[in-house]
């Protein structure tokens, strides 16, 4: 089931190539409504973590390393991409949504592990080492 949800968040996010999308005007009138159902799936996901984490479900470990690294993936490559205005990861919404699902699932995680993240979370924003929140 992961795997799907990451494969159907990047198909939304990612923006399409230049070569094979129709003109510029097409592709911003559909950035909207795809936006939108992008922070439609993050939000329903977060919500189930949330009530995870308040009910002290232990299964919201298994999403720590792997739903983080497929988030930042999604944002980092939006960010970095040529034609990242295009991009769907790029609205706010998806961003704070992400932002709120690395909250949840990293309180959940000991010390040692957020420390570790938020180490290299700083190595990618200050010395561009993403490494360590992004995997591929």
């Amino acid at each position: 089931m992961q795997a799907d949800l990451f494969a159907m968040l990047n198909a939304l996010c990612v923006p399409p190539c230049a070569t094979e999308g129709p003109a510029e005007d097409h592709v911003a009138e559909k950035a909207e409504p795809t936006a939108a159902y992008a922070h439609t799936l993050l939000r329903t996901l977060t919500d189930a973590l949330s009530a995870k984490v308040a009910h002290g479900e232990g299964d919201v470990l298994a999403y720590a390393t792997r739903l983080l690294r497929a988030l930042c993936n999604l944002h980092v490559y939006a960010a970095l991409a040529p034609d990242s205005a295009e991009s769907v990861a790029s609205d706010p919404r998806p961003v704070a949504v992400s932002a709120e699902i690395g909250m949840l699932v990293l309180q959940t995680v000991d010390i040692p592990t957020q420390e570790e993240f938020v180490r290299a979370l700083f190595l990618a924003c200050l010395y561009e080492q993403l490494q360590g929140i992004v995997e591929g």
